[in-house]
């Protein structure tokens, strides 16, 4: 409902449940959530693949055994965040959908590396209120000539209404969340009026 026609964001977005990496092709972007490494492995290298041959990925890597994805890339899950609110600047934090001021994170939760983050050149998106990095961006063509963009996520819940993010009404998550896929969808170039 806030995609497409009449949305804030006015870019359409059809969600897909996939069965199989094999069906990558057509896909703009493609949505890592809680997924543990010992299923995910199998995978990993096709994912990889079709996001350095320019397909976007959201990677929502709660902690050390939710992070094969993000460990190929060569940014892992560091270690376990402190939990304390995330804030930051840019797309994910002022975006179409609005300011997220204070967001949380829930259950396994965890940071990143901002070496790891930053050699692979990617922008540091938004930090806890102990300095871990918690979120993390790359635009089209930043962590490597053709990649596609990439959002990483320190934790599924800081998007999941499991956790703490509402969606009607939103609250911080919810804007954080909506914010961090617009970002994945256009990249900087999304406001409240669609395309800018």
């Amino acid at each position: 409902a806030n995609f497409g026609v009449g949305g804030i964001v006015e870019i359409d977005v059809d969600v897909t449940a996939i069965d199989s990496v094999s069906e990558l092709a057509g896909v703009d972007v493609f949505v890592s959530t809680w997924w543990y490494e010992y299923t995910s492995a199998v995978y990993e290298e096709d994912i990889v693949e079709w996001f350095l041959a320019g397909g976007s990925l959201v990677l929502l890597q709660d902690d050390t055994d939710h992070d094969g994805i993000g460990t190929r890339l060569g940014i892992p899950t560091a270690g376990w965040s402190d939990g304390s609110a995330t804030s930051g600047s840019g797309a994910l934090f002022e975006g179409p959908f609005g300011s997220a001021e204070a967001v949380y994170q829930n259950g396994n939760i965890g940071y990143l590396n901002e070496a790891d983050v930053l050699a692979a050149g990617g922008t540091v998106a938004g930090r806890n209120a102990s300095g871990q990095v918690t979120a993390a961006t790359w635009d089209i063509g930043e962590y490597g000539p053709t990649a596609g963009r990439l959002v990483i996520v320190a934790d599924v819940d800081m998007w999941s209404s499991y956790g703490v993010a509402t969606y009607s009404p939103l609250n911080d998550n919810g804007r954080f969340a909506l914010n961090s896929f617009a970002f994945a969808i256009n990249g900087a170039d999304v406001d409240q009026d669609g395309i800018r």
